[in-house]
């Protein structure tokens, strides 16, 4: 299938066919992320993606494909960042002062995990979570995850020192989330348990989330170019609970949980929307509808209607999931009658693009991990941040170095 794909991604004259293209590269990403792959299967993609990436990018037709799929993926970021409420922090990187892109390009060569010296570069780290741009704290997650996935020791000191750090501090360090993703990051895939990397992790969520709104808006006026909006006031406890049900950690106990059950008690109606928010993504971006269950129950008892929209809006979304779990929840009682009834008819959404987003940054690990090809053009793609104009240039290069890769041909000329 994926070699008849291949062949009919150009059609007449060469001319690229964009649905066969997609479809191509989508085929071509799940096999290539399988596991226990034959030497034969692996050889055989590469070979495929290659001959597809010259054929694609031959002349007439190079420089516009190009464009097109910078045109497409500065759209689509653009979109993911404005709705998590970060919407001028994509290009913020690039107007930055000389000592914060200092940072960036000493940081950047240790996004190579079999890079040495890491520990040591500790100012460089602070400096680019202290930057305030959302591109230099994909730089501090690229060069922390895929080491903390290695188990190496340095980048676990890393880690708790930052934690630690960031909780301290009144209010806490605005990159204390960024930490903290990093961190949860690890700990999901490893399910790990260790006792004190956990309490400050505990510590950091429940002290961010306790803190809305002061943690919120100092984490939105210490960004270079301020967002217009704050944060959510339940941000970062739905990977924070798929992360403790990865690890079998128990869910209803620690200080996260005790902070949730104290807002839902208190009748904070706009933490109890924020946090169906986050419960959603459990459900329906982490596919974890059973977890998502157990998540909502703090807020059952609210009676403001708008809660009561949203609670019956998300157990419709589970329900399409988990119908039978969701059929037992509401024959206990323990969901308001009111909401009850809203959830017949209610039309089922499609999944976010959440989805999309948390299996790329699995699949970026994972190529960081396996491949010396990849980790060279990771560290040449973001060494070239301090040195590009804007997102549109930056991506631009980034986009014609990769194809090079790809290809194993000079298609682009990136310097």
């Amino acid at each position: 299938m994926l070699e008849q794909l291949g062949r009919r991604v150009t059609g007449r004259w060469g001319r690229p066919h964009l649905a066969a293209t997609l479809a191509f590269f989508q085929l071509a990403t799940s096999i290539r992320f399988q596991r226990d792959q034959s030497a034969e299967a692996q050889a055989f993609l590469q070979e495929q993606v290659q001959a597809v990436a010259r054929r694609l990018f031959r002349p007439p037709w190079r420089t516009l494909l190009l464009r097109i799929v910078v045109d497409q993926f500065v759209r689509s970021a653009g979109r993911a960042v404005a709705s998590s409420g970060l919407d001028r922090s994509f290009e913020s990187v690039f107007q930055l002062p000389a000592e914060s892109r200092r940072h960036l390009e000493a940081l950047a060569p240790f996004i190579d995990w079999t890079a040495p010296g890491f520990y040591a570069a500790g100012e460089h780290v602070r400096g680019a979570l202290e930057a305030g741009a959302l591109i230099a704290q994909w730089v501090v997650i690229f060069a922390l995850v895929p080491r903390g996935l290695q188990h190496q020791p340095e980048a676990r000191a890393m880690i708790v020192d930052l934690l630690r750090e960031g909780s301290e501090a009144h209010p806490p360090r605005p990159w204390l989330d960024t930490v903290c993703s990093i961190a949860l990051d690890i700990v999901r895939h490893h399910r790990e348990t260790d006792p004190e990397l956990w309490g400050l992790l505990d510590n950091a969520v429940s002290r961010i989330v306790a803190n809305y709104p002061v943690w919120h808006e100092h984490y939105r006026t210490s960004q270079f170019m301020p967002p217009r909006h704050r944060l959510r006031a339940a941000h970062g406890v739905g990977p924070h609970m798929a992360a403790r049900e990865a690890a079998g950690l128990p869910i209803e106990a620690g200080p996260v949980w005790d902070v949730i059950v104290a807002k839902a008690a208190a009748g904070d109606v706009q933490f109890a929307l924020d946090y169906l928010q986050e419960v959603r993504f459990v459900a329906w971006d982490f596919v974890q509808p059973r977890l998502a269950l157990r998540l909502i129950h703090p807020v059952f008892g609210y009676d403001e209607a708008s809660v009561q929209r949203e609670l019956a809006g998300l157990l419709a979304r589970i329900k399409a999931l988990a119908a039978e779990d969701v059929r037992k929840v509401l024959e206990s009682g323990a969901v308001p009658a009111e909401v009850a009834a809203m959830i017949q008819g209610w039309p089922v959404e499609e999944p976010s693009g959440e989805r999309w987003y948390f299996s790329a940054w699995d699949l970026a690990y994972q190529l960081l991990l396996e491949s010396e090809a990849a980790r060279r053009s990771g560290v040449q793609i973001f060494s070239q941040v301090p040195r590009s104009k804007n997102v549109r240039s930056w991506l631009a290069w980034t986009a014609g170095l990769i194809l090079n890769e790809l290809a194993e041909e000079e298609l682009f000329e990136v310097g």
